[in-house]
């Protein structure tokens, strides 16, 4: 399970480097993760007003499945960028560990914002 407390260590150490003046400065464009996270925020608001039970139902599941191909297209457009290459390896896992399980995905979605929210912070570009 994604652990937010450590999503800003992962923003430093993986989607980061240190310029000439040893500051930290982001190899992902804000667009780029913007875009996961509104596919994550669209889910996240379909469970919150449809679904009152702990397992998500097939078809937000489903939904949860194709933001895997998402990042895979947003990958595949960056072909290169290690510091995507990270992330998604991070993101797709924890997607796959989310099965259908509400509580895992609404810890997922907070760890992704935790991400956007960092990245914005150490001047992500865009």
């Amino acid at each position: 399970m994604l652990d937010i407390n450590k999503a800003k260590d992962f923003v430093e150490n993986n989607l980061c480097r240190k310029n000439m003046k040893n500051e930290l400065i982001s190899q992902i464009s804000t667009s780029q993760i913007r875009k996961f996270l509104s596919a994550v925020n669209k889910i996240n608001n379909k469970i919150n007003y449809r679904n009152n039970s702990d397992v998500l139902s097939d078809d937000i599941v489903a939904e949860i499945a194709y933001m895997r191909i998402q990042f895979a297209y947003i990958l595949g457009k960056n072909k290169g960028n290690r510091e995507l290459e990270k992330l998604h390896e991070k993101l797709d896992n924890a997607i796959t560990d989310i099965n259908n399980s509400k509580a895992k995905f609404i810890n997922f979605a907070r760890y992704v914002e935790a991400i956007v929210a960092y990245h914005k912070f150490y001047g992500g570009r865009d």
